[in-house]
């Protein structure tokens, strides 16, 4: 049965998030938050265009009834990364009509988007386990350039008698350790300095293009006003001794989309997964633990972390998610000191159009 490709419509959402969720259950999104997060888009800078496919035949879940979606897909500018000729592509079938060309009929018409917008390159991602779309990318003429590491630490198992005196270290330093909660209570305008501390040390972060800061207004909304923010465990290293200034920051976030993804990987009818997704609901995902240049080396990192696990235990979470690039040597060995246990990369590919 051929599908249909045609443009994405905003009541496509919800079919097109449960299909993501299906696919990926290990990193879910809340249809909230997808809403949430295409009102954010800054549509005036940054271009984003999205096709469906649906076929006929099965029950309607969204768009023209008697027709059912099976994939989606969409190019996009990276707004932390932004080149104006630089896209990201992202393209998802659903499990159970895999192998029948719908994938292939997405990607020929993102193909066509990015070649008629003069496109220099477009990257796309896969998890290191997920062969078959690793070989959907390879067989287009892309390859592999970057990988992202992924980790869990169990919360339960965590030991932390090695690590006891990780903050009086650093307090001897004359740096304490807050939370952006109390220092919002503080001074409401205080989050200017934490977006200042955050544009920093992206700078020095090493990724695969130079990191584009994001406007004021657009950090705040996103990292802070978020669902998926957590302002009591948004870990904060100050300098007392350099007028307050903040040198270090980590911090955790919800996984909002576990409901919607365990409906979505429910529609295949697959045991395992629906288990796996059901048990996220006890897990926490670490945002962006970095230190300012200046005080790198001399433990806040490990002291920071430190009190986000603390926060997981107390709050009766079960693990702790994290990632890093494969080049981050520094945090790698702090998560690995830790006991956070390695899962599959996710793995970024490319293909130069230009």
């Amino acid at each position: 049965m051929a599908a249909r490709v045609r443009p994405f419509g905003a009541a496509d959402l919800a079919a097109c998030l449960a299909i993501g969720n299906a696919v990926d259950p290990a990193h879910p999104v809340s249809l909230a938050d997808a809403r949430r997060r295409d009102e954010l888009w800054a549509t005036e800078r940054y271009h984003l265009v999205r096709f469906v496919a649906d076929v006929a035949g099965e029950a309607s879940n969204a768009g023209d009834a008697g027709r059912r979606i099976v994939g989606w897909g969409q190019i996009a500018h990276a707004p932390w990364q932004f080149h104006p000729r630089k896209y990201d592509l992202r393209l998802e079938v659903d499990p159970a009509h895999r192998q029948r060309g719908v994938g292939s009929q997405l990607f020929q018409q993102l193909l066509d988007a990015l070649l008629a917008r003069d496109a220099l390159l477009v990257r796309a991602v896969a998890t290191e386990s997920d062969a078959a779309s690793s070989g959907f990318l390879t067989r287009r003429g892309f390859r592999e350039i970057w990988r992202t590491l992924e980790s869990r630490l169990d919360v339960d198992a965590f030991d932390p008698v090695p690590f006891a005196g990780a903050a009086e270290r650093v307090e001897r330093q004359g740096v304490t350790i807050t939370t952006l909660a109390a220092e919002l209570a503080r001074d409401p305008d205080v989050l200017r300095e934490v977006y200042d501390l955050h544009v920093v040390c992206n700078r020095s972060q090493q990724e695969i293009d130079p990191v584009t800061p994001p406007p004021f207004e657009a950090f705040a909304a996103n990292e802070v006003d978020g669902p998926r923010a957590i302002l009591e465990a948004w870990f904060l290293a100050r300098d007392a001794r350099a007028g307050h200034c903040f040198v270090g920051l980590s911090t955790l976030e919800r996984l909002t989309g576990t409901a919607d993804t365990a409906k979505g990987v429910a529609d295949t009818a697959d045991t395992a997964a629906v288990e796996g997704v059901e048990g996220m609901a006890g897990v926490l995902e670490a945002g962006y633990t970095a230190v300012h240049p200046a005080y790198r080396g001399r433990g806040i990192a490990l002291a920071l972390k430190r009190r986000t696990i603390a926060y997981a235990r107390d709050h009766g979470y079960r693990f702790i998610e994290t990632n890093s690039n494969a080049g981050n040597e520094p945090m790698l060995r702090i998560n690995a000191a830790l006991g956070f246990q390695p899962r599959p990369a996710r793995i970024s590919f490319e293909r130069r159009l230009a």
